[in-house]
């Protein structure tokens, strides 16, 4: 890749003078990446092949499939009533395998049901799709269960989880908050089909939609709980240090960072570090220039 004093970390084709196999093989603890003082440890003898290999083989480099735009494949030209069941039918051709024989219909309407709804069908939801002889059954049972607001729930989870929602702080000094409200907005936002785009916005400014009704102000309060939450704890530390009031304000605040990036695009986005942003408030004389304080005011 790029040149270095010590000559390039990676040589596409040639392993040897590749700087990066050079450090990961060596057994001077000046040289040897990882370093000792990192505590990782070397790599194992297989890792280091499989890099000596890649490199080897031209060192070709693909972004992450997650940031790589899908693109439609062709349907393999084998028999199936299922495009899905076509690509699997496909691949267990490959491997010299066949297809497990078809479950049973008793089966096949327990997996829908805990699929779609997270709950097992009844003994009578059982027959009565059995005596069911109507060529489109398995459709119409799925829709009926799609229209179930059970199935809103069951996409809803995902959701909420990911939003950590919870009825209670979970601290020592737990107080009474009612979240109730915005797990059934979520709940009733799977059911209607809201827009994706809506139902971000709703969440994360609901409070400042023109003409704001009572459930797009419920909406936003799961993230405002958290600054609610964050009050509290500057409340029971008085009269302790600004360094630990600004702490605990930038933890709740990093808290409302990470929620909204894992819900929105599955990733993990960390702001500053704590220690090193409560050193800066404490030991500059003014805070209108650091970094720290840049975070608090950014934040609604």
């Amino acid at each position: 890749i790029a040149s270095r004093d010590e000559g390039p970390a990676i040589v596409p084709g040639k392993p040897e003078e590749s700087t990066l196999i050079k450090r990961i093989t060596s057994d001077d603890p000046e040289i040897i990446m990882p370093t000792p003082k990192s505590h990782l440890g070397a790599l194992k003898p297989n890792q280091i092949e499989t890099l000596r290999k890649w490199i080897k083989n031209g060192a070709v480099y693909e972004a992450h499939w997650a940031f790589v735009p899908p693109v439609k494949a062709p349907l393999p030209t084998v028999g199936s009533n299922h495009p899905v069941d076509a690509f699997i039918r496909d691949r267990l051709k490959s491997e010299g395998l066949t297809p497990s024989p078809q479950a049973t219909q008793e089966t096949l309407v327990r997996r829908v049901y805990l699929d779609l709804t997270g709950l097992p069908p009844t003994l009578n939801d059982i027959d009565h799709y059995c005596a069911d002889t109507s060529p489109d059954r398995w459709q119409s049972l799925i829709g009926k269960l799609m229209a179930s607001p059970h199935f809103a729930e069951r996409l809803a989870m995902p959701w909420l989880d990911a939003a950590r929602y919870s009825d209670t702080h979970g601290f020592s000094i737990d107080d009474h908050r009612d979240m109730w409200g915005w797990r059934e907005w979520v709940i009733h936002a799977f059911q209607r089909n809201q827009p994706y785009d809506e139902f971000l916005t709703e969440q994360i400014a609901g409070d400042l939609i023109p003409n704001a009704t009572p459930a797009h102000r419920s909406c936003r309060r799961h993230l405002n709980d958290e600054l609610h939450r964050e009050r509290m704890h500057l409340e029971h530390m008085l009269p302790k240090s600004i360094g630990s009031m600004v702490n605990s304000r930038i933890k709740s605040l990093q808290k409302q960072i990470e929620k909204v990036t894992a819900m929105m695009i599955h990733l993990k986005v960390k702001s500053v570090s704590l220690d090193q942003a409560v050193e800066l408030l404490t030991t500059t004389k003014s805070v209108g220039d650091n970094s720290a304080l840049s975070l608090l005011v950014a934040m609604p």
